[in-house]
């Protein structure tokens, strides 16, 4: 119901500590605006969430979020036109980095638009279409960012938008919902937590935490080999940020 979601983000930020928080939405949020287009649907959640989160609260979806010294993005338009080489230079500085959105089910022949899983606001033609544009946008930012703190949030699980042949990517965290059914996998390389959905029974709410290492590899672009290094541009920079950059100096010429 679209009443009950703005009056749980009105609370919600009410009752937030400090920090950004982050929203998908899911197949049902489709079902509490009868007669409404996808698009109309998705900005009415948008603008919900700017009026009441203050510029704390985000919707992801098609998009990508990166936290530099605050939390910026990069929409869906710019991120399809957006080269590899572009995602690249302008997260080059993010400690940490979310991609996502409903993904929807495209994939899946078993559970799909054709079993009303979306009400009437999606057929499946449409399903199949937003499913490839949403794997296009994934393939292309985790190419870009295979080796950075990135959050893939989805609705849908990994199959439902990417296929049976599908798998994790390594060093990428993966977060969905949609099954009910609690998953979780992480060898320390490829991570999967689906494992805090409410269910269709039960109550019981708590929030878990993921661990993430905000190390930041200054010269992850570099190629091997002997480099001449502007020490002079490392003294522009913050305290910090200075220390930061020396200890990774000290290491790499060792």
């Amino acid at each position: 119901d679209f009443d009950v979601f703005k009056a749980f983000v009105s609370n919600l930020y009410k009752y937030r500590r400090t920090g950004d928080i982050f929203f998908t939405l899911g197949n049902h949020e489709l079902w509490g605006l009868n007669g409404e287009k996808l698009d109309s649907i998705i900005s009415k959640y948008k603008e919900v969430l700017d009026s009441y989160g203050q510029g704390k609260f985000h919707l992801v979806q098609n998009n990508l979020f990166y936290a530099d010294l605050s939390w910026k993005e990069i929409n869906e338009t710019e991120l399809s036109l957006m080269s590899i080489k572009d995602i690249r230079e302008k997260t080059r500085s993010a400690k940490v980095l979310i991609f996502g959105g409903i993904g929807f089910a495209g994939m899946n022949d078993e559970f799909n638009a054709d079993d009303g899983i979306y009400m009437d606001v999606l057929d499946r033609g449409l399903e199949n279409m937003l499913t490839t544009k949403f794997l296009a946008l994934y393939e292309k930012v985790t190419k870009a960012l295979y080796d950075k703190n990135l959050i893939v949030l989805s609705h849908m699980p990994i199959r439902d938008w990417g296929g049976k042949d599908i798998h994790a990517k390594e060093n990428i965290v993966y977060v969905n919902g949609h099954s009910h059914r609690n998953f979780f996998y992480d060898d320390g390389k490829k991570r999967i937590y689906a494992d805090n959905q409410v269910g269709y029974k039960g109550k019981n709410v708590s929030f878990k935490q993921i661990a993430m290492d905000f190390n930041y590899d200054w010269f992850a672009d570099y190629e091997d080999g002997i480099h001449e290094m502007l020490f002079k541009s490392i003294l522009r920079c913050s305290t910090d940020i200075q220390k930061e950059m020396y200890q990774y100096l000290s290491l790499y010429l060792k």
